[in-house]
Formats: structure tokens, C-alpha cells, sequence
């Protein structure tokens, strides 16, 4: 009896659920399907990633296989793309959404044979970048002062197909002649006694061809004058007073201009002997006071 009590004071026992079909193994691994909003997620990252592919057999885009032999130096692949490219081809690029000119891009990676291809193909060396506010003149006479064999190369191949008779017309941003850029790459002197020596030699040899072509010492990069507010009023006289060597100025003194150029004054009212002082440059103010005194003479000579 006290066993029937116990049995029937107690609580019913919880109802065991049925255990869970086992499936029979195939040995390959199920994966539950996404919900709505994995499926999604799971469906644009697959079309986005497709998308960054190219399609089978798509031809690759000309401006990229042309920049590639540039990189490559590959002067044959490089004409047979221009070719291919039609008329004004060696011309592509403006830096609007275009890539940078083609020879502002061959003068930058040091390459003679680049700049030889693109000019026989008809590059303009004159044509200034919207983007970098330069064309490869410029360029090439920036680097004078870094890679001097190099820059007088391709100065002396760009300015055999370049056509416009008064260079001092190309400007860059700057408003900087070319002659400007090259006097100021003297800004970046080579190290060792050798390498400015080469330097130095290119750099006259530049300055003789820019003069040869009619670029004047006596251009400024704005209207100029005391009190300015177009800009610094800078002419190449003024940057090769404080930069250039004597064998430089004495050239550029040399030049047709030189006389007006010694008497121009920039934005602050200081000529180039002023500046020439001013950067502790005595041997370059020694040339310009005689240059001076050839002008207007000791008693016109103005104050210092």
C-alpha cells in the first residue's frame, strides 16, 4: 500500500520528445541555407567581385598597355601601340581624368628612348598638363640639377620637334618660362666634385640651347614690378643671381635682354644684384654691378 501511495502522490513525468531523425551519412557536409537577408549579402559580395574581373578574353585598355611599355622601355611595343592608337595618340592624356601626357610621363622615368619614340611619333613638348601644370620641357629642364645627362638629351630631342618660335610663350602654373625651370634646377646642387662637374656642363650647354631658341633672361613669371600682387615678378635673372654659377650668369649676362633684365625689379622692388647680395652670392653681384655699370653707367647707377 505504501508503495501504491507514493506512486500515486507523485507528479506525472515530463513527456520525452522523440529524438531527432538521424540522417542517413552520405559523407558530404549540408549547409543550412541563409536566411533572406545572408542570401542577399551573399549574392552582392559574388556580384561585385565578378565585376572586378576581367571578361575571358577582353582586350586589356590601350592606356594601360601603353603606360606598361613605358614602364618597360620598350620602344617597339610603344610605336606599335601608338600606331594602333591612330593620329594624336602620342599626344593622350591631359590629366582630366585621362592619365598624365604620355611625354610628361616618359621625361619623369629618366627614359631617352621613350621620349625619342613619342616625338617621332609626334608628341608635342609644348602641350602643358592641366593636372601637373607643366609640359616635358619644363619637366626635363627640372632636372638638370639630378639627372643632367639625361635632361640636356632630352631637352636637345624634344626642342628639334618643338614648334613654336617664342618659347617664353609655355608657361607652367607659375607662370615659369622653361628658362626659369632650368636656371632654378641649380637649386639642387649634385654631390661630389665629379658629379657637379657634369652638373655644371650640362647645365651651360641647356642654358645655350634655351637661349639659342630665343628664351629671354628678362622674362618674368608675372607683370612684375614693385608692390605686385599677380606673384613674385621674378626674372630668370633674379633666380640665376641667387642659384646660378658665374660661368652661368656670365652666359645668361651674355644674352640679348641682359641690360633690361639687370634693372628689373620683382614684387619686393629688389633687382637681381640685390638678391645676388642678399644670398651672399659675391662673385654673381660682381657680374651683375659690371653688367650695370655697362648699362647705365657708375653715376646712374642706382643705390644698393
Amino acid at each position: 500500500p505504501s508503495t501504491r501511495m507514493s506512486e500515486e502522490g507523485s507528479s506525472p513525468a515530463a513527456e520525452e520528445l522523440p529524438p531527432e531523425p538521424v540522417a542517413e551519412s552520405t559523407g558530404e557536409v549540408v549547409t543550412p541555407p541563409p536566411d533572406e537577408e545572408g542570401a542577399a549579402e551573399a549574392a552582392n559580395s559574388e556580384s561585385v567581385a565578378t565585376a572586378a574581373l576581367p571578361e575571358p578574353g577582353a582586350a586589356r585598355p590601350w592606356r594601360a598597355r601603353v603606360e606598361e611599355a613605358l614602364d618597360a622601355s620598350d620602344a617597339d611595343r610603344l610605336r606599335a601601340l601608338l600606331a594602333e592608337g591612330g593620329p594624336g595618340s602620342a599626344n593622350h592624356g591631359s590629366g582630366q581624368g585621362d592619365g598624365t601626357l604620355l611625354l610628361n610621363l616618359a621625361v619623369q622615368q629618366n627614359s631617352v628612348e621613350m621620349v625619342r619614340a613619342l616625338v617621332e611619333c609626334g608628341a608635342d613638348p609644348e602641350r602643358v598638363d592641366a593636372d601637373d601644370e607643366e609640359c616635358a620641357l619644363h619637366v626635363a629642364a627640372g632636372l638638370l640639377g639630378v639627372q643632367p645627362a639625361f635632361a640636356l638629351d632630352a631637352l636637345r630631342l624634344m626642342l628639334v620637334s618643338s614648334a613654336t618660335a617664342a618659347l617664353d610663350a609655355v608657361r607652367d602654373g607659375e607662370r615659369r618660362t622653361i628658362l626659369h625651370v632650368a636656371v632654378g634646377a641649380s637649386k639642387q646642387a649634385a654631390a661630389g666634385a665629379e658629379a657637379q662637374a657634369a652638373a655644371e656642363a650640362a647645365m651651360l650647354a641647356a642654358l645655350e640651347l634655351l637661349l639659342a631658341r630665343g628664351c629671354s633672361v628678362a622674362a618674368a613669371d608675372t607683370a612684375g614690378g614693385a608692390g605686385s600682387e599677380a606673384g613674385a615678378g621674378e626674372t630668370v635673372l633674379h633666380v640665376a643671381a641667387e642659384w646660378s654659377s658665374p660661368a652661368g650668369l656670365r652666359l645668361l649676362l651674355g644674352s640679348a635682354h641682359a641690360s633690361t633684365a639687370c634693372l628689373a625689379v620683382d614684387a619686393t622692388g629688389a633687382r637681381p644684384l640685390d638678391r645676388a647680395l642678399a644670398a651672399g652670392r659675391a662673385d654673381n653681384a660682381r657680374l651683375l654691378l659690371t653688367q650695370l655699370r655697362k648699362t647705365v653707367g657708375d653715376l646712374a647707377l642706382p643705390a644698393c
